[in-house]
């Protein structure tokens, strides 16, 4: 989330912004987040091309280019 202000400390007094970024590309997975208790591994995503037109999902460790 981006905020319009960092409302320090605890990153709460700002307003949410919109923002859109036109590619990205997926560079790791944290699996295990759905189990009880979580137990997050962080997973080496296969090699793709840059995505367009998607969102990154929950879990998802990207980087933008």
């Amino acid at each position: 989330m981006l905020l319009d202000d960092p409302g320090l400390p605890l990153g709460v007094a700002g307003d949410s912004i919109p923002y859109t970024f036109d590619h990205f590309r997926l560079q790791h997975r944290i699996s295990g987040l759905d189990s009880d208790p979580p137990a997050p591994v962080r997973v080496a995503a296969p090699p793709e091309p840059d995505r367009t037109g998607q969102y990154p999902l929950t879990g998802d460790v990207i980087d933008f280019r």
